[in-house]
């Protein structure tokens, strides 16, 4: 937990909660270093007399990506998975799993087999045993299938769903390399607030008196670096579960960004689904900015990937003739814009260059 010198504790935010938080220290507790300190520690504030935990909350919020389709494309992945010790009652489960599942139809119709699936989907497992005793006495299954080595590989199934999916990201940029020491709560450890002022590292912003201190980066240009860092790395999102089976690309490929003076994220539920791909709906996006325009303070910068977009042509005609121009030349015309149509990494870089 150090937001001085690593941004990603800066702009993710981090926690350390401290046992009995708030309570004011008996006589002769001491207070324990960050040296020494572990997640179970408590970690006074320095002049006060009370514990306070460590925490700061992201300047970053994003919201669940969400599909813009009802439905979509779905597959599934049978696989095993190799124990080193078993459950009795779970291997028992699986193996009456097993039983229904390959029972005739005749004696258990597919769609008792499906509401059997679902009544114990995500219960625990002597639950989950419970009731498929009882179905398989009711269905007259007198033999479970059996496992010939009870440590051998118990099945599973992977489920992948196919959509487009539309988030939002908001980033606090005031609250990049500022940090609050406010209250029982501090966003900084106050065993090293004094070694980071000494290095020169940090400086006060304000002084609360009594309530606590806010403290900002010394070098006011190393949170503008991470904030244009970060809008840049949105453009080129990687990563997800199970990479080295299921590599997808997940990079956007349509990115809409701007500056705002205010904290509301108005670039939501801009995109519909169609039979011949997602379409931007270009009437909703131009209403929203004009409610918004007062606190727009850059162009709102459209990145589309060419071919992607249903209604790619109808969403360049908000920019006709596009920018190609050099920096100076394209701030200026920036600051004329009201949209600006390019790709995803152009969006997100142009968009840095109006914050510098």
């Amino acid at each position: 937990m150090n937001p001085i010198d690593y941004a990603e504790d800066d702009l993710f935010g981090y926690m350390r909660a401290a046992e009995g938080q708030g309570r004011r220290l008996s006589a002769g507790e001491a207070a324990v270093g960050d040296d020494d300190a572990t997640d179970e520690d408590v970690v006074p504030d320095a002049g006060t007399d009370t514990i306070a935990a460590v925490m700061r909350a992201s300047p970053l919020a994003a919201s669940v990506l969400a599909s813009i389709r009802s439905d979509g494309w779905q597959g599934r992945d049978d696989g095993f998975v190799h124990v080193q010790s078993h459950d009795p009652a779970a291997l028992e489960l699986e193996e009456w799993k097993r039983a229904i599942d390959t029972a005739d139809i005749a004696d258990v119709p597919r769609a008792k087999k499906e509401a059997f699936k679902k009544q114990i989907r995500g219960k625990p497992v002597t639950d989950a045993l419970a009731i498929a005793r009882g179905f398989v006495k009711e269905h007259s299954i007198a033999d479970r299938s059996p496992m010939p080595n009870p440590q051998s590989p118990l099945p599973y199934s992977t489920r992948f769903f196919n959509s487009h999916l539309e988030g939002i990201f908001c980033l606090d940029r005031a609250r990049v390399g500022v940090f609050w020491n406010l209250g029982d709560r501090k966003e900084l450890d106050p065993h090293r607030v004094d070694t980071w002022m000494k290095e020169g590292k940090i400086e006060l912003a304000e002084d609360r008196g009594p309530l606590g201190r806010i403290y900002r980066l010394k070098d006011r240009s190393v949170a503008g670096e991470r904030s244009r860092r970060l809008i840049q790395a949105l453009a080129v999102l990687r990563g997800g579960a199970k990479q080295a089976a299921f590599a997808t690309d997940v990079a956007p490929k349509a990115l809409i960004l701007a500056g705002l003076s205010c904290g509301n994220p108005i670039f939501n539920r801009l995109f519909t689904d169609s039979e011949d791909g997602p379409r931007l709906n270009t009437q909703r996006l131009t209403e929203v900015v004009g409610d918004y325009a007062s606190r727009i303070a850059t162009p709102v910068f459209v990145g589309i990937r060419e071919g992607y977009l249903d209604n790619q042509h109808e969403v360049r005609q908000l920019s006709p003739g596009g920018l190609d121009v050099s920096t100076d030349e394209l701030r200026a015309k920036l600051a004329r814009a009201s949209f600006v149509v390019c790709t995803p990494l152009q969006a997100a870089s142009w968009l840095t260059e109006c914050l510098r």
